[in-house]
């Protein structure tokens, strides 16, 4: 499929809405996944710094 100019590219015959929709969600399911695995990353450090101090202060 070729395209005559940039402007009939952007509507995609008629689709874009559910192309760039399409590409929209894909790119937001991905940051928040990324963003999920980076919370859970810093709260497991931080739940083992816990854990290693209170382990440095029993006898």
């Amino acid at each position: 499929m070729s395209f005559e100019s940039w402007g009939d590219f952007v509507a995609m015959g008629g689709y874009a809405a559910y192309v760039f929709g399409a590409y929209g969600l894909t790119v937001a399911v991905g940051v928040g996944l990324v963003a999920q695995v980076w919370v859970r990353k810093r709260r497991w450090e931080q739940d083992l710094r816990v854990q290693l101090r209170a382990q440095e202060k029993q006898p």
